[in-house]
């Protein structure tokens, strides 16, 4: 009788549905993953994202389908096209929203409304040629920091590290001021300070501290993060006009701390509805009241010492501008960021030379020659920053790039921050690929923080393509007007920086004339429809006369609403009664007894020092000679009767001594 065999499953049957299976799941997860990538980006073409969606999800139902009837198949060629076509459809997928999630992933860690973290960090410095070179060489050794119990970086941190590596806090030497640590340090009375780690930075404007950097050394730096515990506030709508605190963070590495110089300082304000913009560059040294320093007047680069909410706050009570947000960038960002836009186009009036972004010379020195230039990163920062000519200059750079001093200026500069703000705005229209943006926002990412949230830094995108879609032209996205604040140089007393051992010091600060300051504050609170917009009814031209830009606040002269302390040592206190009363000011007399080179009515002393701002004195003390020392007179000796002298015997008439070789009478007698 015939065996029959029975039909057996081939090796496709057997594995037919796994495979399919498989291949549906890695769809479903492919398309769930797109459409919550294209979710996250609210507020960017929305009617778009909807259609890719919708697109997507019919491409998934068709795989779907198709999958079904390979189900039932019993082709494995077909099988083989459809898996393929298949895993480089999920794969395409998955690519794509990776990478997009990617950059948004970028855009969320510029925001630092999701990190409520404040980053202080300290280190131990020592001098360059210490021999000391890790902290755990200084447990017997002198070390010194600064008495604010309250600062993280100058105490608290400095006390952990203390408690970790075993040192003896309680024979720290303390010190009321930071300007007296450093001094103490360079001078060899301490061995080592606790400092912050960005102190080269925080110290370089004061002269005395240009080479700080090159004079000392870090040998251990610790960091904290503090938890900071903020309220959250609704987001101003970019629809809306609003206003937004660029400020340049001057240091020589990657990231941004909590404690920085304020050195470059823009104001922006833009009306989505006119497309019109203001931009500010507030001098460094402007002196104007700070709010962490209890309202005591400085200068506004030193409101960055206690973070970017120090300086938003004094800025906004001081100009009655409301910041609506603010972006801190590393001026090492600023390098990267115009490298990855291509370069900017930039007429440089004056050729120069600069340091580079590391604060290096020699071979690093950065040379710009005068005229129309495509500048690179490097240089960009160099012509943003270059502000002075110093004796290094003229001895390194040669003639060429140092004939023009008497043009270089913190003023200057702020024009010339401007000008590089504008013309990267211009080379990023003209270089927006993708390609660009993603090199754009991984170094943003590395080197810039925003208080803008993640939703109102895509919305720029909406606000950008705007901008760009009115343009008229290159060059000619929007308007844009430059706004300048003019002032008067001061030398004023400033107790943030008085010494310990009471050395008097008046420091340079830029006092703003209150024209400028009162048509700088019209133009912004205008262009964010604070106040109704100054209509100018006149207008004149002509074709002779090539049209110039006017800056806004631009004054060679003004009021300066500044008194300070005069020094009455010395005169006569009738002089400060009549200086007193011409300016409202309290003053009180202590009577003191003078020295013959005293003169009744002089005064001895004052306990506010000269050039004191008047505006933080409530009175003055001054010491008066109200009576001269009385110096008795020098009583002379009452002559005394000589005494008798009692009868003596006459004296002897002393013999002559005899000179050897000399006859003697007798000689001489007997040879007559």
């Amino acid at each position: 009788m015939k065996k029959t065999n029975k039909p057996t499953k081939t090796k496709k049957n057997v594995f037919i549905k796994p495979i399919v299976l498989i291949l549906c799941t890695i769809l479903i997860l492919a398309s769930i993953h797109i459409l919550r990538t294209i979710a996250i980006f609210k507020n960017i073409e929305t009617p778009l994202r909807i259609s890719i969606a919708l697109l997507l999800i019919d491409i998934a139902a068709i795989f779907i389908t198709v999958a079904t009837k390979v189900f039932h198949s019993t082709n494995n060629k077909k099988l083989a096209i459809f898996g393929v076509i298949l895993l480089l459809y999920c794969g395409g997928i998955f690519f794509t929203s990776t990478t997009v999630q990617g950059l948004y992933k970028d855009i969320a860690s510029i925001s630092e409304t999701n990190n409520n973290v404040n980053l202080h960090s300290s280190s131990l410095v020592v001098k360059k040629d210490s021999p000391i070179t890790k902290i755990e060489e200084v447990k017997d050794k002198k070390i010194g920091i600064v008495k604010e119990e309250e600062n993280i970086a100058l105490y608290k941190l400095p006390m952990e590290i203390a408690k970790k590596y075993n040192l003896d806090s309680s024979k720290f030497a303390k010190y009321g001021d930071h300007v007296s640590l450093i001094e103490a340090l360079l001078k060899g009375d301490i061995d080592a300070a606790f400092l912050p780690t960005s102190y080269a930075t925080l110290y370089s404007s004061e002269e005395e501290f240009e080479t700080l950097e090159e004079d000392t050394k870090i040998i251990y730096s610790e960091e904290y993060e503090e938890k900071v515990e903020e309220e959250e506030v609704p987001q101003k709508s970019l629809d809306e006009p609003f206003s937004m605190l660029i400020m340049g963070v001057d240091t020589t590495g990657n990231g941004i701390g909590s404690s920085f110089n304020g050195d470059a300082l823009l104001l922006l304000t833009f009306n989505p509805k006119t497309m019109n913009a203001t931009i500010l560059s507030i001098p460094r040294d402007s002196y104007m009241p700070i709010s962490c320093m209890s309202g005591r007047k400085n200068k506004i680069t030193n409101a960055g010492w206690q973070g970017e909410s120090c300086i938003m706050k004094s800025i906004e009570d001081y100009f009655g501008i409301p910041i609506d947000y603010y972006l801190k960038i590393n001026f090492n960002g600023v390098v990267s960021i115009i490298d990855a836009i291509g370069g900017v186009d930039v007429d440089v009036p004056y050729s120069f030379c600069e340091q580079n972004s590391k604060r290096q010379w020699g071979k690093n020195t950065i040379f710009v020659k005068a005229g129309k230039q495509h500048l690179n990163g490097e240089q960009a920062l160099a012509y943003a920053r270059h502000r002075k000519v110093t004796a290094y200059m003229r001895n390194y750079c040669g003639t060429e790039y140092v004939q023009n001093a008497g043009y270089w200026n913190d003023f200057v500069r702020g024009q010339h921050q401007q000008e590089i703000l504008k013309a990267m705005l211009s080379s990023l229209a003209d270089n927006s690929d993708l390609n660009t943006i993603k090199s754009l926002l991984s170094t943003i990412s590395k080197n810039a923080k925003t208080s803008m949230s993640e939703n109102t830094i895509l919305s720029l995108y909406s606000l950008g393509k705007k901008v760009i879609t009115k343009s008229n032209g290159k060059n000619q996205m929007l308007n844009m007007q430059r706004l300048y604040l003019s002032g008067a140089d001061r030398y004023i007393y400033d107790y943030s920086f008085k010494h310990e051992r009471g050395t008097r010091r008046n420091l340079y600060n830029f006092v703003i004339y209150q024209e400028s300051y009162d048509e700088v504050v019209s133009a912004m609170k205008s262009n964010l429809e604070l106040q109704k917009m100054t209509v100018v009814k006149n207008f004149s031209f002509s074709i002779h006369n090539p049209y110039e830009e006017t800056i806004i606040g631009k004054k060679s002269s003004g009021t300066v609403n500044l008194l300070l302390m005069p020094n009455f040592v010395g005169k006569n206190i009738d002089d400060a009664r009549i200086w007193a009363s011409q300016h409202d000011v309290d003053i009180v007399v202590e009577e003191v007894t003078g020295k013959s080179s005293n003169f009744v009515g002089q005064v001895l002393s004052q306990d506010i020092p000269e050039s004191t701002d008047l505006d933080m004195v409530n009175h003055v003390t001054f010491k008066v000679v109200s009576e001269i020392e009385e110096i008795p007179p020098v009583e002379e000796p009452d002559p005394e009767e000589p005494d008798t002298p009692e009868e003596q015997e006459p004296e002897e008439t002393p013999t002559e001594p005899e000179i050897p070789g000399t006859p003697s009478e007798e000689d001489s007698n007997s040879n007559t």
